[in-house]
């Protein structure tokens, strides 16, 4: 029976230093990890900006 999705992260560590082989699922991950943190960055600052003006616009 064959596996549907195989990932593997590979860490050596050799002479004092160490290697990550980053498969590209590993990439893709990366990617959207960062995409997905910049796009709720992005919003918390758009609701905040939202929230502020709707206060000056009270007072």
């Amino acid at each position: 029976m064959e596996t549907a999705y195989q990932s593997r992260l590979t860490l050596s560590f050799d002479d004092d230093r160490w290697a990550v082989l980053w498969t590209a699922g590993h990439v893709v991950g990366a990617v959207l990890v960062v995409a997905g943190l910049l796009v709720l960055s992005g919003l918390a600052g758009w609701l905040l900006g939202r929230r502020r003006a709707g206060r000056r616009r009270a007072a």
